[in-house]
């Protein structure tokens, strides 16, 4: 990414797209290779488990390899994102990775409702899509020159609404509503919700993250160490939870030692490192 002349790009003008940073990138996951290592081999594992699934067996191993295909790319564009020691962003694709899972909570647990709401959703969107630039005079003016094809298609749309029967989206609340009876929902839903918050929504608890110590100004910054370590925990989480609901479904637990391991090692090095205190050790901590 150099330029011709020899100039390096810093930082300070051109961000996480600079020379610097690309140069550094092997300094933060030499410093942090156990932390890489650990999120390679769990991509490693579940693209293998993704990979042997045969979307033609039936609907529920379709719909569960398609969303294990867009699981496993999220895992790897936050994994390259941590590399280049972007922060919030990081969290934003770790949060598609949870909403992954819940989809395929909901498909498991009634491939029916998921694969209805699915569709209700598509016409919904379709129509509010529509009624948008209807109601907006400066959008009918654009998009004035396709009028003929806006009412052919509102003209479906509309029909096809008398026979929805639901207001359910396709989304991570409603996945959690309809399976909060399951530990592995409820769990992944709270992480969901928290780095919304903490990390990717336009939040207080989000914006703050660049406002420097003093109070005084705001700042381009890097991912911190605690955050590296709290992005590994959740990207192992969800894989581990993702691909152990996989295993038991389509695998009869083939994977279930290779997956127990990749934890058990995660969160001995973070318990060894001190990131992770045991719950009974967890009121000396506070």
């Amino acid at each position: 990414m150099s330029h011709s002349s020899g100039y390096k790009s810093t930082f300070e003008t051109e961000g996480f797209i600079s020379d610097y940073v690309e140069e550094h990138r092997h300094d933060l996951k030499k410093i942090y290779h156990k932390e890489f290592d650990i999120l390679r081999k769990t991509n490693r594992l579940l693209q293998e488990i993704i990979s042997s699934l045969d979307p033609n067996n039936s609907k529920l191993e379709k719909i569960s390899n398609i969303l294990g295909v867009r699981f496993c790319q999220s895992l790897q564009s936050s994994i390259i994102l941590i590399s280049y020691g972007v922060n919030s962003d990081s969290y934003s694709i770790i949060r598609n990775m949870q909403e992954c899972y819940l989809a395929l909570a909901c498909a498991i647990k009634d491939e029916e409702f998921f694969i209805k709401i699915a569709n209700d959703d598509r016409v919904k969107f379709s129509n509010s899509m529509i009624k948008h630039i209807e109601n907006s005079s400066h959008l009918k003016e654009i998009y004035e020159g396709v009028q003929d094809k806006m009412t052919e298609i509102n003209s479906r749309v509309q029909n096809q609404l008398k026979s929805l029967n639901t207001k359910k989206r396709t989304d991570a609340g409603t996945f959690h509503d309809f399976t909060q009876d399951e530990w592995q929902s409820d769990t992944v839903y709270l992480n969901y919700r928290f780095i919304s918050n903490t990390h990717c929504h336009i939040s207080e608890n989000s914006l703050s993250n660049h406002i420097s110590e003093s109070g005084s100004g705001i700042v381009w910054r890097s991912i911190r160490k605690n955050e590296i370590y709290s992005a590994v925990k959740y990207i192992v989480d969800t894989s581990v939870i993702f691909g152990n609901r996989l295993d038991e479904l389509f695998f009869n637990k083939k994977y279930a030692e290779q997956l127990k391991s990749q934890m058990d090692f995660l969160y001995g090095h973070l318990n060894k490192i001190g990131y992770l205190v045991h719950k009974n050790e967890l009121s000396k901590h506070i």
